[in-house]
């Protein structure tokens, strides 16, 4: 799966997570346009709804299985890692949650 470094300030700072677009957003588009990859979109997953001090973050995952990429997808900031490799990186509690039930599956 395709990684994105996540900014030194802000939500989950310098933490890595996956790619991220906004509600609505044509999925398949912004894979072309950004990472000049071939995707094709999977079923959505159940929206995650999660809790921080002052706010609410409702995450809508949309699966897409790569089927080609060019070097803009293995630039830095972005990082490829085997669903097996999940537990042991240092991502987002929600995502890392998202990602060993999707190995489980």
């Amino acid at each position: 799966m395709l990684l994105e470094k996540r900014p030194a300030t802000g939500i989950w700072a310098g933490l890595w997570s996956l790619p991220e677009l906004a509600p609505g957003a044509d999925v398949v588009a912004h894979c072309q346009t950004r990472f000049a990859a071939d995707v094709a979109l999977g079923p959505p997953l159940p929206v995650i709804e999660h809790g921080f001090t002052h706010f609410r973050l409702t995450l809508h995952p949309q699966p897409c299985a790569v089927r080609g990429w060019s070097a803009r997808a293995e630039e830095p900031g972005l990082l490829w890692m085997a669903l097996a490799d999940v537990s042991g990186a240092a991502l987002p509690a929600p995502i890392k949650k998202l990602l060993r039930e999707r190995a489980r599956a």
